[in-house]
């Protein structure tokens, strides 16, 4: 029996893995996407996307929590930062927290910047804005727009990056409901492979991504 399931195709494991990391890639894909547009649009080096990570409570005092990258977009290379977090006492934090965007200037020379943070460090970021954006769950993040040369973003680009960044929270969602729509075709799949090779039907389920 262990010899004709090995012949009729992959593991289970690696099956479900395989679904996992198409998921995956399908989200993550589409936020890039957006990113680059947002960057492109003000011609920025890089696009991040922060969100509050969970357990954060904007309503302490002081307000507890850290923010996360959920997806970023390198147009000169490909930088890869997706561990890197942010304090609420960040310009960034500020940012969400008093729901209102907030330009950097010049990185080196700014009071609530730490220039030597291993973030400036690497990617040379010299200037940044930050946009506060609401998701659809009703959980709070950051749109932020970074460039490697001294040349600030004017109040044209801000607010061009503010009307995109708006957009961008409803095409995560769109994204979502996608990934959600391809998980239920899948657990259709998932259960014929299950029926055909006598396998449990938990075995085979997608992992959530």
């Amino acid at each position: 029996m262990k010899d004709e399931r090995a012949a009729r195709g992959p593991s289970s494991a690696h099956i479900t893995d395989l679904v996992s990391t198409a998921l995956r890639q399908e989200k993550l894909g589409g936020l890039c996407e957006m990113l680059r547009s947002i960057a492109q649009s003000c011609k920025a080096d890089a696009c991040l996307l922060w969100r509050l990570a969970p357990g954060s409570d904007l309503t302490a005092q002081p307000p507890e929590g850290r923010l996360f990258v959920l997806a970023h977009q390198w147009l000169k290379d490909d930088r890869l930062w997706a561990s890197h977090s942010l304090g609420l006492n960040s310009v960034t934090g500020d940012g969400i927290i008093a729901r209102r965007p907030d330009c950097v200037p010049d990185v080196l020379n700014h009071p609530r910047v730490d220039a030597t943070d291993r973030f400036f460090e690497r990617t040379g970021a010299r200037t940044f804005c930050t946009i506060p954006i609401s998701f659809m769950d009703g959980q709070k993040g950051a749109v932020n727009v970074y460039r490697n040369v001294l040349k600030p973003f004017n109040d044209h680009e801000v607010s061009r990056v503010k009307g995109l960044a708006v957009l961008g929270a409803v095409a995560l969602q769109t994204i979502r409901n996608k990934v959600g729509s391809a998980k239920e075709s899948m657990r259709g799949v998932v259960q014929t492979i299950c029926e055909r090779d006598h396998l449990p039907l938990k075995s085979l389920t997608p992992r959530s991504s």
